[in-house]
């Protein structure tokens, strides 16, 4: 019973911690549930300085080595084989301050995100006489990197029997947090182009969606002085949490793609397929309950879940330039 109710206490004081964390989510589902993916923007890119720099215009033009992830009708322009290489750095600096129930939070901005942003292949070759280029592109759609730590004090009631009558005290638990966040989702893309008449040129090509996002989350919450049912002996009550989330990318797609050339301006038009990007979680949940310092069975747990499945549907786009 002692335990039971000391395991009951710490579970709240850890899953309202958690609640001024998280945001607005129940409590009693904080144990288990989270956001798979806190930052993660889908905001896809295809690679390549210049074509990111001009947008959705550079589908009308799609006359470099990232032409078969753009718009693969654009590949005609090459008459040899070509080999493409980027890679990308930043260094964010800097936090921002926030306030959340009288309570300062920190946001740390600073470390570092580098990586391979693109790898490109293509290389004309002909069916039955007829010319083709064909394409072979990998690229880093996006890179996320968010980490954050604080430490807050929470108050919770707390009911004990003192010389036969039931009071209720102010217990205060000292929570300290830490969060990081980051991964990235990758596209590798088999393309090819075609010209169909005069000026006209077609593309298809078939993308293929990787990559993987990790989220731990670490968090320690101590009460000191807790008075005990039923002598109302103060003990120090501790908690330990630590969560881990594996997520894995995985999803297929087409895209259509048409250009045309003229003396002064060219257009294209790209049609990509709807398809479903599934996020597969792994996650392990480790919960140590300690009483003066010493573990207790109530509280202390491992928890795994394997192969937890989520689907975001990705619409049907149609894209152009001039």
């Amino acid at each position: 019973m002692v335990k039971s109710s000391l395991f009951a206490a710490l579970l709240i004081v850890t899953l309202a911690a958690l609640a001024m964390g998280q945001g607005e989510v129940p409590a009693q589902e904080q144990a288990v549930i989270t956001t798979e993916l806190p930052h993660a923007s889908f905001n896809m890119g295809w690679g390549g300085a210049r074509a990111e720099g001009m947008g959705n215009a550079y589908l009308g033009l799609a006359d470099d080595i990232t032409a078969g992830a753009w718009n693969p009708a654009g590949l005609i322009v090459f008459e040899g084989p070509n080999l493409g290489f980027s890679w990308g750095a930043t260094a964010p600096r800097g936090y921002t301050n926030y306030y959340l129930q009288t309570q300062l939070y920190r946001q740390d901005h600073s470390g570092s995100l580098s990586n391979v942003t693109g790898l490109n292949f293509v290389a004309p070759f002909r069916v039955k006489g007829h010319p083709f280029v064909g394409s072979v592109n990998f690229t880093r759609n996006f890179e996320d990197n968010l980490s954050m730590a604080y430490a807050v004090q929470v108050e919770q009631l707390w009911p004990v029997i003192r010389h036969n009558i039931l009071e209720i005290d102010t217990i205060i638990a000292d929570v300290s947090t830490e969060q990081l966040f980051e991964g990235g989702m990758n596209t590798i893309s088999f393309s090819f182009g075609t010209r169909i008449y005069g000026n006209s040129s077609f593309g298809l090509g078939v993308n293929i969606y990787t990559g993987t996002n990790t989220l731990e989350f670490d968090q320690y919450t101590i009460a000191r002085d807790l008075p005990l049912p039923p002598t109302g002996q103060p003990v120090d009550a501790s908690s330990i949490l630590y969560l881990v989330d594996t997520v894995k990318y995985s999803g297929v797609n087409f895209t259509l793609g048409y250009k045309v050339t003229g003396e002064r301006l060219s257009a294209g038009v790209v049609l990509r397929s709807p398809f479903n990007l599934n996020l597969k979680t792994n996650r392990s949940i480790y919960l140590v309950t300690m009483l003066n310092s010493r573990p207790v069975e109530d509280g202390t747990d491992t928890t795994f879940f394997d192969d937890r499945l989520t689907k975001y549907t990705m619409p049907l786009t149609v894209s152009g330039g001039l």
